[in-house]
């Protein structure tokens, strides 16, 4: 079951229910090669093939004969392809991502571990600098995940949802696209105010209210939602 909202926002009588998205996809999955991590901890640990420990290891040391030409090779070419950032995490009671050195974390000394690295494709950036802002927006983006600041919404009167906004919902665009949700159903039911329904229903589930039945139903011609009662021996809608 969907948890409860964390906050209902109503515009021009609609509501939009604003939820934990406790489904979210995590960055891991997102199957991006121009901008990802790799991370070897315990507690945290993120696999790419071709970006195992060893080679990312190398590429913060100097060139040496005592790796295999494979593995040397293999380093040559990321370096090519790749802007490469290390990655450190805050672990405790959790696990907070930063780039190597630049955590404002409190006690450096005994939570913070060194434990992988964030990929930036140079086709994706062609400097440095870029480079660095798109590897913390991954990382915040990767934070948000680990801390569940993930969410998603429904607007009750017309079912349409919107899963998977990362960090602050009111900074994130959700509301402004459920807005732009709420605003195309007001055109729809406008554009078609006179649609006779009859022949295009999908029934949904059927309610017992004041003891009278009704079915919660869409039209598949105009797409708007309602119900429909029994009323005076005939079928009528009702938005």
């Amino acid at each position: 079951m969907r948890n409860e909202p964390v906050e209902v926002i109503e515009y021009k009588k609609y509501h939009i229910n604003i939820y934990q998205d406790i489904d979210a996809q995590s960055p891991e999955e997102w199957d991006d090669n121009s901008v990802f991590l790799v991370g070897f901890h315990r507690q945290f640990s993120v696999n790419v093939e071709g970006f195992s420990k060893e080679v990312c290891q190398m590429l913060f040391e100097k060139p040496s004969d005592i790796y295999e030409e494979s593995l040397r090779e293999r380093v040559k070419q990321i370096k090519r392809e790749y802007h490469f950032f290390g990655l450190e995490a805050y672990i405790h009671s959790g696990v907070v991502l930063a780039l190597s050195r630049e955590g404002n974390f409190v006690d450096r000394q005994w939570d913070v571990s060194q434990l992988g690295v964030v990929f930036v494709s140079k086709k994706e950036a062609k400097n440095r600098a870029k480079a660095k802002k798109l590897a913390k927006v991954l990382i915040e983006e990767w934070n948000d995940a680990l801390s569940d600041n993930v969410y998603g919404y429904r607007i009750e009167e017309t079912d349409d949802s919107c899963w998977g906004f990362f960090g602050d919902y009111r900074k994130s665009g959700l509301i402004e696209n459920a807005q732009g949700d709420i605003e195309n159903a007001i055109k729809l039911k406008n554009d078609n105010k006179d649609c006779p329904h009859e022949d295009n229903i999908t029934y949904g589930k059927l309610e017992q209210v004041d003891g009278e039945p009704r079915y919660n139903v869409r039209c598949q011609k105009c797409g708007r939602n309602g119900i429909i009662m029994l009323v005076e021996g005939k079928n009528e809608w009702y938005d």
